[in-house]
């Protein structure tokens, strides 16, 4: 059974709440950028929609988005990258101002770009 996604977005809101633990909050921005980042890769397969596979990972995924005409994938795709460069902050950098509030700002971004996956439908070409 394929794992479910939003389970990484759920543990990172619980994450979040953590205000005083640093290592919690770092957690938190990137389980919910991988929520966000792994149903992305799903819903490009199930909607067929083409990447350019000359692009790291990450990048093909939200240039997929971005690069779409319809305006919902379009969002995602800005959203997404977005997230990522919080997930790699949190993964890589020594330090983080107003760690709560980025926290807090990932969450929101990565519940916006979820939601948008779970109800994008694109109509047949």
């Amino acid at each position: 059974m394929p794992f479910a996604w939003p389970a990484y977005l759920t543990l990172a809101q619980e994450l979040g709440a953590r205000s005083g633990d640093e290592a919690a909050l770092r957690s938190a921005m990137s389980r919910a950028y991988y929520a966000a980042y792994n149903l992305a890769v799903v819903k490009l397969r199930v909607l067929r929609i083409p990447v350019d596979e000359q692009l790291p990972a990450h990048e093909k995924v939200w240039t997929a988005f971005i690069s779409h005409s319809d305006m919902t994938c379009h969002a995602i795709g800005v959203l997404g990258d977005r997230l990522k460069r919080s997930r790699r902050n949190a993964d890589y950098e020594d330090t983080i101002r107003n760690m709560v509030s980025e926290t807090a700002q990932a969450l929101h971004i990565a519940r916006t770009v979820v939601g948008h996956l779970q109800t994008l439908s694109l109509p047949s070409a």
